[in-house]
């Protein structure tokens, strides 16, 4: 936020729910001004908020709409008796709410389940939701049961606990799963809400009996998926509760 002075324009940055401007000009007693914006053709009029910020300084505040698209706009507000140019220098925002935020499936190795999550688009970039995307599936209680193996077993030549802690860590490791989009990927505008139905396909490097989980992050979202591993019997189509 740079500080402007008489016969500048009033520049305006920041997220479109939170942009400021400090002047050095001229705002008396007003603590709300019109502000006119112009996009795409359009003037839009909003309210803005001033306030004293030592000095001769004042600091003005403008809400947009979280869904107000990234880019500079022009427009003009009066205060102090005068009218100003203003520019508006909105920043990207990436904001991503997915409910519930998180699923548990019951599957059997190398087996699949379906599931349902709702993405909502909250911020002012379009963000992709991917046909498919790889996650990590780790042992909820592999650490602790990694670290009381390394502390009781007995050490090979030249080995350390440590070097003993991070290979009875990697055996924890479940591998990569993988969800799948069945229905609704693709660009998820701002302000715009979705329900996407999923698939998410277990590695066989599972183990039976085992409960593993893992971040599947869509933009700055992660969705916990807990996978508890069944003992493989007759094929299922996998169970999940939410």
């Amino acid at each position: 936020m740079s500080a402007v002075s008489r016969g500048e324009s009033v520049l305006l940055s920041g997220p479109p729910y939170n942009m400021k401007a400090r002047v050095h000009l001229s705002v008396g007693k007003e603590r709300v001004i019109a502000l006119r914006m112009h996009s795409r053709g359009a003037t839009s009029e909003h309210r803005a908020y001033v306030r004293k910020a030592g000095g001769d300084a004042s600091e003005i505040r403008l809400k947009l709409p979280h869904a107000t698209p990234a880019g500079t706009y022009k427009g003009e507000a009066t205060f102090g008796g005068e009218t100003h140019a203003v520019v508006i220098d909105v920043m990207p925002v990436l904001r991503v709410r997915v409910v519930p935020r998180q699923t548990v499936v019951d599957v059997e190795p190398g087996g699949r389940a379906e599931f349902e999550v709702q993405f909502t688009n909250n911020g002012n970039v379009v963000v992709d939701l991917p046909k498919a995307r790889q996650f990590d599936l780790d042992n909820e209680e592999g650490q602790d049961r990694a670290l009381g193996r390394s502390l009781r077993a007995g050490l090979g030549e030249g080995e350390s606990r440590v070097e003993r802690f991070f290979e009875e860590l990697r055996e924890s490791h479940g591998g990569e799963a993988r969800v799948i989009l069945l229905e609704g990927a693709g660009a998820l505008e701002p302000g715009d809400t979705r329900r996407v139905r999923c698939q998410v396909d277990v590695p066989m490097t599972v183990r039976p009996g085992r409960s593993y989980a893992g971040g599947w992050q869509i933009g700055n979202a992660s969705h916990l998926i807990i996978v508890q591993v069944m003992d493989p019997g007759p094929r299922a189509s996998g169970r999940k509760t939410q």
